[in-house]
């Protein structure tokens, strides 16, 4: 099998015909040249050496380390549905929009916080939003409305989740410009055990499906920079317009696609390549068919930002101030709590190539254009996110499957000093690590969430609509409640905490469903008495007459100054009549403290979820002393 474009160092390797002459001169005085230790070169140039597994192998092991990442995904799909939620769900309100009979500009306008693709594609799989009808709803027990409630949910978290995956073959492919097969394939099993994505590729959110989108976006651009042939530029351009139809922040693929198509190899060096027509023109048709808000007028009613340095996007805001450097440390903290292994032996690739001695060879060259392309897109949107100030830990998801080619590298350049076993024993334990963490994430969803705990404690310790429980504003429970607890007297819904549950519950569970309900007050509710509620807790409390108070316990996500008055009370720290004891505390062991950076929630991510076994909000249970 000889290689092309790449001459110089290509040779024949099995028993299918004599070695010509000339490649048997050529090698050793190639292999001499280059410096190399091992037959080694990058194999997304075709070259197969007697250590490299074969194509179809790669394949299959791809195919095989895809599998096992999407079955962690879907085994705890539903977790927390239908009563808690992650933040930001504007993929299913997006989903609700479009399957209306008419869609007005006004609501192509105000559905434009991402990009249509995600929610077209959701809308290909089924009718997830036709409700069952009143009288199917009525028959239906606890668990089968809970069931309903959660449908979309869960339609949107398998599309996540299934492209999610892809970012085991994108790490792959970019690894494979650089190193051997078997050290991509090293590449590709630390994308399979990525923390990171496995937490956010469970969620109802688009980052983790952009992700390998953007990664494969880009070694499709390296692609069309080695061949430069039609086919390249199809392949580079289909990438390239998934990517930017899925989020906004693909469209910094742009610029290693621009430079990509400047450092074409190929007879045809023209800068004006009438082939350069076939990405521009699935670009704009992506643009067009799932950016539909940038072609309606922004309506009368639409606020426009005023102030100084901010902009407006669509019907989104950005602020210049923003972005003076504040977002470095959740950038490097978050691929350190999350990706540590993969972290370090990235930046020990990176050393090895600083120090990797430059040649003439045509492999070198090679590999410097390739780098300078996945960096034009690595340096830049890293740029973009760590001066931003507002970064969150999922911003840097599309960075990781070029951490994960990286850390193929770092992997080979240690292989290459140490002995076998050694070596053997460090990719084992660089793998075990992630892999026990991810089956750690897994297992903590997989049991009882706190919230759950605490449903099936009310089911056991209260009596019913006699007594009410409040809850922290915040927070939902998997029973059913009472029409009072739903609706206003006057009969409108209560904008009370609307998880997807409740407003199953406001929207389709009327008063012919005969399960039991229960009097689940959601605690002060009316943001207009925040103010007195702080200045007399007690009164508050009196007022409410609640049997049980269900509030956040530590200092975690949801504590506030009035969150921390109330406390007051129940605990007896401040002089009262009323009477309360902690009935129940969850869970058993201590969360961590948070990390203090803003975006970033739970510090230490690899060792927490390796080590600890609950999942849910850290809570406590005050229950009135008769």
């Amino acid at each position: 099998m000889i290689a092309r474009g790449v001459a110089p160092f290509t040779w024949h390797v099995g028993a299918r015909g004599p070695r010509r002459p000339a490649q048997v001169k050529r090698w050793p005085e190639a292999r001499a040249r280059c410096g190399l230790a091992r037959a080694s070169v990058g194999s997304s140039a075709g070259i197969v050496t007697d250590r490299n597994p074969p194509r179809a192998v790669c394949a299959a092991a791809v195919a095989a380390l895809m599998a096992f990442a999407l079955a962690l995904r879907l085994w705890t799909l539903d977790f927390g549905l239908p009563f808690l939620q992650e933040p930001d769900p504007h993929i299913l309100g997006q989903i609700e929009t479009l399957s209306q009979d008419v869609v007005s500009d006004q609501d192509l306008f105000y559905s434009s916080i991402y990009p249509h693709f995600l929610a077209r594609t959701a809308m290909l799989f089924g009718d997830a939003v036709t409700p069952p009808s009143a009288q199917e709803l009525a028959r239906l027990s606890l668990d089968e409305q809970l069931a309903v409630a959660s449908r979309l949910h869960v339609r949107v978290r398998q599309v996540i989740a299934w492209l999610s995956i892809a970012g085991i073959p994108a790490a792959f492919w970019l690894a494979s410009f650089f190193v051997e097969r078997r050290w991509a394939l090293f590449a590709a099993a630390l994308a399979a055990v990525s923390t990171l994505s496995l937490q956010f590729g469970q969620q109802a959110r688009p980052h983790a499906a952009v992700a390998p989108l953007i990664a494969l976006a880009v070694a499709g651009c390296m692609h069309l920079r080695r061949r430069g042939d039609t086919r390249a530029f199809v392949i580079a351009g289909a990438l390239c317009a998934v990517a930017i139809a899925c989020l906004t922040n693909a469209f910094a693929v742009l610029l290693p696609a621009g430079l990509a198509y400047l450092l074409r190899n190929g007879a045809r060096r023209r800068i004006l390549d009438a082939r350069l027509l076939i990405p521009l023109a699935l670009i704009a048709l992506a643009i067009r068919i799932y950016y539909p808000f940038f072609f309606v007028e922004r309506p009368a009613d639409a606020v426009v930002p005023e102030e100084e340095g901010t902009f407006s996007f669509a019907w989104q805001t950005i602020n210049w101030n923003d972005f003076r450097g504040a977002g470095f440390p959740t950038l490097f903290m978050t691929l350190w709590f999350y990706e540590p292994i993969a972290s370090v032996l990235a930046l020990v690739g990176l050393l090895a190539w600083l120090v990797r001695r430059a040649d003439a060879s045509a492999e070198w060259s090679e590999h410097r254009k390739d780098l300078l392309v996945a960096l034009s897109f690595v340096i830049a949107y890293a740029l973009v996110i760590g001066l931003q100030r507002r970064n969150q830990q999922r911003f840097a998801l599309p960075l990781t499957p070029f951490v994960f080619a990286a850390a193929g590298y770092g992997a080979r350049a240690l292989a290459q000093r140490l002995a076998a076993w050694p070596a053997r024993a460090l990719g084992l334990c660089a793998l075990a690590v992630p892999t026990w963490a991810c089956l750690g994430y897994t297992g903590m969803r997989s049991r009882p969430n706190t919230l759950e705990q605490v449903a099936r404690w009310i089911e056991a310790e209260i009596e019913g609509p006699k007594q009410r429980v409040a809850l922290h504003l915040l927070w939902d429970v998997p029973l059913a409640r009472l029409h009072e607890n739903l609706f206003a007297a006057d009969g409108t819904p209560r904008k009370v905490n609307l998880s997807p549950w409740l407003r199953h519950q406001q929207a389709r569970m009327d008063a012919q469903w005969s399960g039991a309900r229960w009097n689940i007050e959601s605690l002060y509710p009316d943001r207009a008495r925040w103010p007195a509620i702080v200045a007399d807790p007690a009164a508050y409390l009196r007022e409410l007459d609640a049997e049980a108070i269900v509030l956040p316990a530590g200092e975690g996500v949801g504590v506030t100054p009035l969150t921390r008055a109330l406390r007051d009370v129940l605990e007896g720290r401040v002089a009262s009549e009323l009477e309360y004891e902690r009935a129940l505390e969850l869970p058993a062991e201590a969360r961590p403290e948070p990390s203090g950076l803003e975006g970033l929630d739970t510090p230490h991510f690899t060792y927490f979820v390796s080590t600890a076994h609950w999942f849910g909000p850290q809570l406590v249970v005050y229950r009135r002393v008769r």
